[in-house]
């Protein structure tokens, strides 16, 4: 979930693409999942939004966007300054169930400024996957109402047909989400705090997930979403070894090479919407 994925991080799940001599402890896993999502973003977003302002701009209607589980608001901040020129509003939407950061997302956001003065970003404390996994997803929430919406670093946390009925629920007629996941055989297991925590945050159970990439699109499939392009599947490489602090270097090395990260853009189309 934006830049740092939680403080969650357990141990590793040993797979065919493991060794059994392969540990990682959690700031190194964090540190690197962050930096390939960030790495990976800057060139994912532009076209994404490019092309839809193009397509907006012929209607002249306004432009629904949403960072959901924006965390500290870095992804706001970036979304909001890749569509602080367009010639349409832009209302810019921002979720997360952690007040605290939801503040400084706030605070980080303070200062943006569109040259369409109907632009704006909002800021709402939710528990929306809490909604969803104990069947009460709530009108306020779930309403078909964006035309992009960003999610970074949560579907590996998440039972799949949860999280993605939640995707096509948020999702206008033929709109995308680009969703980023840490990949499975990075082998990293986390505890699911997305949707498992009570109406303060606190952790209710421990729940812990894996999703293949085939697992993926075929959930997406029965959830009414079609896949866009190709998923991106991300070794790690020295390039971004270079970029974790010193200390964290070694114990990450042993991991280049080997898939860390992927994304997919999924569309909506409207008559493929199924129930929750």
């Amino acid at each position: 979930m934006g830049t740092a994925i939680s403080k969650a991080y357990h141990g590793l799940r040993h797979d065919h693409t493991s060794s059994a001599h392969d540990t990682i402890d959690a700031a190194t896993a964090t540190a690197i999942t962050a930096a390939v999502n960030e790495q990976q973003l800057a060139p994912l977003l532009p076209p994404l939004l490019a092309n839809l302002h193009e397509e907006n701009a012929k209607l002249g209607g306004p432009t629904s966007l949403l960072d959901l589980d924006c965390e500290a608001g870095h992804h706001t901040l970036a979304l909001a300054q890749l569509t602080r020129h367009w010639r349409v509003p832009v209302q810019l939407e921002s979720w997360d169930h952690d007040g605290e950061k939801l503040e400084i997302a706030r605070s980080r956001c303070k200062d943006v400024q569109w040259d369409d003065t109907n632009s704006s970003v909002t800021f709402t404390r939710t528990n929306h996957w809490r909604r969803l996994q104990v069947g009460h997803p709530g009108l306020t929430y779930f309403r078909h109402m964006y035309e992009f919406v960003l999610s970074t670093l949560v579907m590996h946390r998440m039972p799949l047909d949860v999280f993605l009925k939640g995707i096509e629920g948020l999702l206008s007629r033929d709109s995308v989400a680009l969703v980023t996941c840490v990949h499975p055989e990075f082998g990293v297991v986390e505890n699911g705090l997305t949707g498992s925590e009570d109406e303060k945050g606190r952790v209710m159970e421990e729940v812990r997930f894996t999703h293949s990439v085939q697992e993926v699109l075929e959930a997406a499939a029965k959830c009414g979403l079609t896949v866009q392009g190709a998923v991106k599947e991300v070794k790690l490489g020295t390039e971004v070894i270079e970029r974790l602090e010193h200390g964290l270097r070694e114990d990450a090395t042993k991991w280049i090479g080997r898939k860390v990260w992927f994304s997919v853009v999924l569309r909506r189309s409207v008559d493929n919407t199924v129930p929750f």
